[in-house]
């Protein structure tokens, strides 16, 4: 494709393109230093030209939820009762009142026997082998990343942290889950040739208006080329109202 057939913008797009080579509307934005609508926009045409490929997917954002603030800054309820397995070898259950509420007492023990950190016998609390070694689960981890970074792709953790993600979503307002749709543009190899080629960025004129007549700008701006061949959306013309068709009939006849 000859450049003089592609917008300004066009050029932008693809030479943004050519350096990031995978991008989002936005990161392209950012790298070529011009408005999202025009982005897109820009890829749409070259998308009909077959210059870019666009992928749309589904992902999910995950945010930190208010009960999570506070496991942050406490930290979750069984790990608290963890420390304190440590720091005494083992418990009664009723010693969780010093460092739990009542409420967190029920959520720490049911998660330590999921996670396989403590085990309860004869209303004793003990630790594991795992207990004892554990540091930082991966759901804690992920609690403090969130926390930290505002906002994270899901598709963007690790098997391991996808996993963790898991089980905060069934802890009550630990973390928020939001549905996003996000798009991706590449080159395709012809637009990659067409990069090749060379690509001259210039101010172009795509529309006369009579102020550039005016004041004489034209004269030392280029005309933007256009291309027959260049797709265009289907035109379908309107058909008149059967009422609007009589009337004209009417109207035939007397003037015949």
């Amino acid at each position: 494709m000859q450049q003089e057939e592609l917008h300004r913008h066009e050029k932008l797009v693809l030479k943004a393109l050519d350096r990031l080579e995978i991008a989002s509307p936005e990161e392209i934005v950012e790298e070529a230093g011009i408005e999202l609508s025009s982005v897109n926009r820009a890829v749409s045409w070259l998308s009909l030209k077959g210059l870019v490929e666009v992928e749309d997917f589904e992902d999910k954002t995950l945010e930190i939820g208010e009960e999570g603030k506070v496991y942050v800054e406490k930290g979750l309820p069984e790990r608290r009762a963890l420390e304190l397995l440590k720091e005494k070898g083992e418990i009664e259950l009723k010693e969780l009142n010093s460092v739990l509420s009542r409420d967190e007492v029920t959520i720490a023990l049911g998660w330590l026997r999921r996670k396989n950190l403590a085990v309860i016998d004869s209303g004793v609390l003990k630790p594991t082998d795992k207990g004892i070694k554990e540091r930082e689960t991966p759901d804690e981890n992920l609690l403090l990343r969130v926390m930290k970074e505002g906002r994270l792709l899901e598709s963007t953790l690790s098997p391991e942290l996808k996993q963790a993600a898991e089980l905060l979503k069934g802890r009550k307002n630990v973390i928020k889950i939001h549905e996003v749709s996000h798009r991706k543009i590449k080159l395709t190899e012809k637009g990659k040739k067409t990069i090749k080629q060379g690509i001259k960025i210039e101010d172009e004129i795509s529309q006369l208006t009579p102020e550039i007549i005016k004041n004489g700008t034209w004269k030392n701006m280029k005309f933007r080329r256009y291309s027959i061949n260049t797709p265009a959306p289907e035109l379908l013309p309107a058909k008149l109202h059967p009422l609007r068709e009589i009337v004209e009939e009417i109207r035939w006849i007397f003037l015949k």
